[in-house]
């Protein structure tokens, strides 16, 4: 039991770090691509 819930909670650590790795990542493509249109005028 004990075991089962050191796992969900390593595992959640985990998806938890991917999700914010793809979370920056996305807010970094948004603002170059937004730098990129307000350049252009």
């Amino acid at each position: 039991m004990i075991k089962k819930e050191v796992v969900t909670i390593l595992g959640g650590k985990f998806y938890l770090s991917i999700f914010i790795k793809k979370f920056t990542f996305n807010e970094k493509v948004y603002l170059e691509f937004k730098n990129k249109i307000l350049w252009r005028r």
